[in-house]
Formats: structure tokens, C-alpha cells, sequence
């Protein structure tokens, strides 16, 4: 039988439990199943396992038979008793092989006391040092272990409150006023996680002890490290949380739960990095207002959505005043920063967010850089910068918010996601200076144009809402152009986006309705303008109103115009070329009613006699009007003018009773008179 080799290797070997995994393998070689132990973090565990491989010189298995739970520390070791049961007679054949197990087993046994050896303490091997012992057990009670002058052992007697008397424990800041101090005092100016047994490792769930550092201080310091958590911590009011930055690491297990709740007022966090999580840090007043905290110098990355302000149910512990100065949200899943509300309580309002980055990072974000779901009154956002992934709704949302500043506003992706988008129900937002690096839309405006924007979008979207001066001085002043193209005959409402519309009609008669003059529109300026050859009319009416002037205009030419201008009542003509107006021309009609929007009026009687019936003299589309009235068949059949109410031209109705037989007319407001 082949003998063990004793290879130059640890026989120790640690593994961290999943709650699934029950075979681990052990890489150092075993005499017998016996000479393995097993520690479930520092408790040694009796019995619940098997092993395989004894005998073999690369090791063997180890199996449990129920999975060691979740982040438990397991611990395989290979621990043999340091004796010897054997011996060698005088007699009889030489065994090599009990000679080489022999020394297998004191290499062994070497290695198991080397691997305790390395973990005591040992005096540099520099040092030649006599003293090997330390002071004898009387001369040690109570008394704390220390080194005298000449870095020998010693004791040293202790105080009351557990700590040396000795001057070296007092504590002196370096300047002229300082005055001396306890080093015990002193370590009690804030209190470290470590402090509470938070390990920091990556591997031990530190949890309950960072909240039993929370209950006990207000001031709590994260040494570098990483913390791993598996339940939200909470920080309350005034309560000061810090770290070393990007080497202070709170690591949640998943993302089911929020890493950090801020749940009062006036507390800091800074200078700490937070890994996973729904919302790495949540605020909201739980108890009390939720207001005056600081949250700066943090690192939030693959979380679901990175910070998010919550209104809460009670209107009486708001989410206001809340500061945010130098956050790098990198990796969302869902949202970079929220701002909503979940409950009856208040909008989140007049916060502060200052050089805030979201960055994907080249990982998907299903949502929005920053979304403001419900936020009104001022919250700011200046220095923002928002890049995401192309698979995000858009960079940055405006819904339910009022007074919103987005100042210095970086916008990119990938794609064609919307750089801002502002919802119906956001109200005078304000943009300044923003550069829209992805191919959506700059500003995609649903508010109606309640924004301000200035140096805003790209390459050029530039608003200054309801502005007035006293005086005004332009070198040069553009106009917003709406170009009408349409292909068949339409209805185009006009939304006062525009103040210039440039209408074909080629493909059939366009009709502008202008909106109901209001004081909403008090001051408007509109002009429109035919630009097509076609007989096609450029037809402009007002919603439940009258029209220009109370009538409706066509533009039948190219290159008519008109520009109308409302006081609130009413649109009026401000300026217009002398644009010809369409003939009406009559067939087969018994009696008609002339439209006195064109001059000329062609009648055939060929089917029957037709009587053409004037609106009354004193009609206000009829005062200062002029008709001819022309009859265009060879029939005998007459074509009589009448009036409406009233006696007729020259007081009497006219007949025309052969081809081109025709009249003129025209009101003077009190009647119809005959002038050709």
C-alpha cells in the first residue's frame, strides 16, 4: 500500500456557508476520519458530517448533512494528538513504510503547532530579547499588561473607569490653549462600529452591530472596511454617521430592503460608500419633520434607486430643507434620485441637490436620472449631471412639481431618450444653462409652457415666459415659424406656440382656427401667410367665436397674409396685404344668401327663378360693404335682390332678368343702395 505524502500546505482551509452548498473539499492530507474538526464560526461542531479521503496526499471531501447556514465561517482542520503510540523493535524486517508514516505523521504534527505558532505574538527576530515570561500571576491582578522603557513586559495598575493612570493616557492638542484630557474622554467624542464588534470583513453580517452603535452614540464612525447588512439601519435625529469614503463600504445582502432610513431631522451623513439596496438612502419624517439634514461625499452604487425623499403620511413631518452636496449615484436599477410621496403627508419640498452625478455606468436603468414624482416649492438642482443607459423612460422628469430650478443640467445617453420632460402638472419650472447630449427631446413640454428656459437645450431652446420692460432693445429678434403642410383638406387649431404660420393649402383648403380670444391671450400676435399656387383657400376663424375683425377671412392667393392681434375680447386685423377674396358663384339654389367676405356674387337662374336675399343694412358685416350681384344664364328666368327685414336696395327689390344683367351695392349701416 501506497503511503501519504505530507505536503508543504496549511492544514487549515475556511469557507463561508450559502445556506445551499453541503461538499467542501479539504486540500491537506488525513491519517484517519478523526484527525479532522470542524468549526462552525469559532464553535466547534461534533458531529452532522462525513469524511472521505483519508489516506490520500491531495486530501479529500467533507459533507454535511445539512447545509451550513448563511455567511457562517466554516472552518476544516486537520488536528492530530502530538504523541507517539508507536515503536520500532529490535528484531525482524525493516518496514520503510512505517519509518515514512512515522515521519509523515511528526511533519504533521509540526505543521498543526506551526499553524498555532504564527497566530501568537513573538518578538521581531531582530531582537535578541532575555525575557521570555511575563510578571507572575500576583504581581498581574488586576492590573493591565503593558511594556516598560526598555520594551520589556510589565503591568501597570488601572483606574476605576478600566484604563491606565499613567500620564502617556491623558491626551494634549497641539496648541498654546489646549487643555489636557482624559484619553478616555477623549475616545468617547465619537464611537466606532468596531467598537459594537462589526467586523468590516466583507463576509460578516455586521448588522446588529452597527445598530447597537446607532442606539448608543450620536456620533458613529465607519473605519475602512466593508460592513455587510442584512435589515435597514436607521439614523435618527442629530445623529452624525461617517466614514473614510470610498473605503468605507455599508454592503446590503440584496436589494429587498432601504440600506440607510434618515427618518428625523438635523443629522450628516459623509464620506461613505453604500452598495446595493431598494434605496441606498431613504428620508422621510417617520416621527417627527424630516428636515435640515445633510447628506454629502457619498457613494451610492447598484441600488434600485439611489436617494429618495418620501412626504410621508403625515403633513405635520414634512421632507424639507434636506441638503445633498457631492453624491455619485452610479449603477440605478430603477431611479437615480425620487422625490414622492406614499402617504397623506406633504409633497417633498424646498430641498437642495448639488453636484449630484447619476451615472449607469453601462448597466441598465429602467426609470429616470432624477424623477420628481410629487415635489413642489423649490426644490434646486444645481451642477446636475445625468448619464444613463438608453433603456431608461428619460434622463430627467418633472410630474407633480411646482418652482422647480434645474441650473448647470448635463443630459446624456447613448440613445434617444428624452433629456427633460415636463409633465401637465409641472408649474413654473426653470432651466438655465442645460446641454441635452442625447438624441430625445431637449425640453419635451407638456405643461402648456410653463417653463423658463435660458441657454437651455439644443441646440437652441430658449424661453422667457410673461416678461415684460419698460425698455427693450433687440439687434436681432427671431420668430418661432410653424411650417402647415397637410395632405388633404384639414382643420389646424392654433396653440399660440407660434407666433408665424407658413400654410400650403395645395392639397385642399386649410382652415386656421385661432383660440377663443381671452385674457389668457391678451397681447398675442399671430400672423399667418399662404405660400402655395393652388385655388386652394387659407380659411382663418376662431374657436366659439367670431373670427378677425368678427368675420372669417380667406387667403386665397399666394403669398396673402394676414397678422391678427388680441385685446381679450376680441382678434382684430393689425396688418394684411390686399389680398383678392374668393367669387361665390350660385347654381340651382332657390334663394341665397350672399357672404359679403367676397365682392362678387355669379347667380344662374337656369334651373328656376332665384331670389338673392341681403343681410339688413344695419348688419355689422354689411356696414361699408360692397356687392355685385351678377346673373350669368340665358334663360328667362329673373333673379330678384331683396333685403332681410328691410325694403330692398333703393327701397325696392331689384330684378335681373337677362345674361350679365348685374348690380352694385352697398350699405351705409341704415340701407342698401344702388351705386352701379
Amino acid at each position: 500500500m501506497t503511503h501519504i505524502k505530507v505536503p508543504d500546505i496549511k492544514p487549515e482551509i475556511k469557507y463561508i456557508g450559502d445556506g445551499v452548498q453541503t461538499t467542501f473539499n479539504y486540500p491537506f492530507p488525513i491519517f484517519n476520519d478523526s484527525d479532522i474538526k470542524v468549526y462552525f464560526n469559532n464553535n466547534i461542531k461534533s458531529g452532522g458530517y462525513t469524511v472521505l479521503g483519508d489516506g490520500n496526499t491531495n486530501g479529500g471531501i467533507l459533507t454535511f448533512t445539512e447545509a451550513p447556514e448563511l455567511n457562517v465561517v466554516v472552518t476544516i482542520a486537520r488536528e492530530i494528538p502530538l504523541e507517539r503510540s508507536s515503536d520500532f523493535t529490535n528484531v525482524g524486517r525493516f518496514s520503510a513504510t512505517s519509518l515514512n508514516n512515522e515521519f509523515d505523521y511528526i511533519t504533521a504534527g509540526l505543521q498543526q503547532v506551526n499553524n498555532i505558532a504564527k497566530s501568537n505574538l513573538a518578538f521581531p527576530k531582530m531582537e535578541r530579547s532575555t525575557i521570555n515570561s511575563i510578571p507572575s500571576r500576583s504581581e498581574r491582578a488586576n492590573k493591565l499588561l503593558s511594556f516598560d522603557g526598555d520594551g520589556n513586559p510589565t503591568v501597570t495598575p488601572i483606574s476605576e473607569d478600566g484604563f491606565s493612570i499613567m500620564s502617556s493616557d491623558m491626551f494634549l492638542a497641539n496648541g498654546a490653549s489646549a487643555v489636557q484630557r482624559k484619553m478616555l474622554d477623549k475616545n468617547k467624542d465619537f464611537v466606532s462600529v468596531k467598537d459594537f464588534g462589526a467586523k468590516g470583513d466583507g463576509i460578516t453580517d455586521d448588522t446588529n452591530s452597527i445598530k447597537n452603535a446607532l442606539r448608543e452614540s450620536s456620533s458613529v464612525f465607519f473605519p475602512e472596511g466593508i460592513y455587510n447588512i442584512s435589515s435597514s439601519l436607521e439614523v435618527k435625529h442629530g445623529q452624525f454617521i461617517f466614514g473614510l469614503g470610498n473605503n468605507s463600504i455599508i454592503s446590503a445582502i440584496n436589494n429587498s430592503f432601504d440600506v440607510i432610513n434618515v427618518t428625523s431631522g438635523m443629522s450628516n451623513i459623509h464620506d461613505i460608500k453604500i452598495i446595493n439596496g431598494n434605496a441606498g438612502i431613504k428620508l422621510y419624517g417617520k416621527d417627527s419633520p424630516c428636515v435640515q439634514n445633510i447628506i454629502e461625499n457619498v457613494i451610492i452604487e447598484s441600488a434600485e434607486m439611489g436617494i429618495v425623499l418620501d412626504g410621508y403620511n403625515s403633513k405635520s413631518n414634512p421632507c424639507y430643507w434636506n441638503n445633498f452636496n457631492n453624491i455619485l449615484i452610479s449603477k440605478p436599477k430603477t431611479h437615480g434620485v425620487l422625490l414622492t410621496l406614499t402617504g397623506n403627508g406633504d409633497t417633498p419640498n424646498a430641498n437642495r441637490f448639488s453636484k449630484v452625478r447619476v451615472y449607469s455606468h453601462g448597466e441598465d436603468t429602467q426609470g429616470y436620472g432624477v424623477f420628481i414624482q410629487n415635489g413642489k416649492y423649490h426644490n434646486t438642482f444645481i451642477d446636475l449631471e445625468v448619464n444613463i443607459d438608453d433603456a431608461a423612460n428619460g434622463c430627467i422628469r418633472l410630474s407633480e412639481a411646482e418652482e422647480t430650478l434645474l441650473m448647470n443640467v448635463y443630459t446624456e445617453t447613448i440613445g434617444a431618450v428624452d433629456n427633460i420632460i415636463l409633465d401637465e402638472d409641472s408649474q413654473n419650472t426653470s432651466i438655465i444653462n442645460h446641454l441635452s447630449m442625447s438624441a430625445g427631446g431637449a425640453i419635451v413640454d407638456s405643461s402648456g409652457g410653463s417653463y423658463s428656459a435660458i441657454n437651455a437645450g439644443y441646440p437652441e431652446k430658449n424661453y422667457l415666459r410673461r416678461t415684460e420692460s419698460d425698455d427693450f432693445k433687440a439687434k436681432l429678434m427671431r420668430y418661432e415659424v410653424t411650417f402647415i403642410d397637410y395632405s388633404t383638406s384639414a382643420i389646424h387649431n392654433i396653440d399660440l406656440s407660434t407666433s408665424f404660420y407658413l400654410v400650403s393649402s395645395f392639397n385642399g383648403s386649410v382652415n386656421m382656427v385661432l383660440p377663443e380670444a381671452s385674457m389668457d391671450n391678451y397681447g398675442v400676435e399671430i400672423t399667418i401667410k399662404k405660400q402655395d399656387l393652388s385655388k386652394n383657400p387659407v380659411i382663418i376663424t376662431e374657436k366659439n367665436g367670431t373670427g378677425p375683425d368678427n368675420r372669417e377671412i380667406k387667403l386665397s392667393a399666394r403669398y396673402d397674409f394676414i397678422t391678427v392681434v388680441s385685446n381679450g375680447a376680441n382678434w382684430w386685423i393689425k396688418a394684411a396685404n390686399a389680398f383678392p377674396r374668393s367669387d361665390q358663384y350660385y347654381d340651382g339654389i332657390a334663394k341665397v344668401k350672399p357672404s359679403l367676405s367676397s365682392p362678387l356674387c355669379l347667380v344662374s337662374a337656369y334651373s328656376g327663378n332665384v331670389e338673392v336675399e341681403l343681410p339688413p343694412a344695419d348688419n355689422i358685416n354689411a356696414i361699408g360693404q360692397t356687392l355685385i350681384i351678377k346673373k350669368t344664364d340665358v334663360t328667362n328666368n329673373i333673379v330678384t335682390i331683396t333685403e332681410n327685414g328691410g325694403a330692398g336696395p333703393d327701397n325696392s327689390n331689384k330684378v335681373l332678368n337677362n345674361q350679365y344683367d348685374f348690380i352694385t351695392v352697398m350699405s351705409n349701416g341704415a340701407q342698401w343702395y344702388v351705386v352701379g
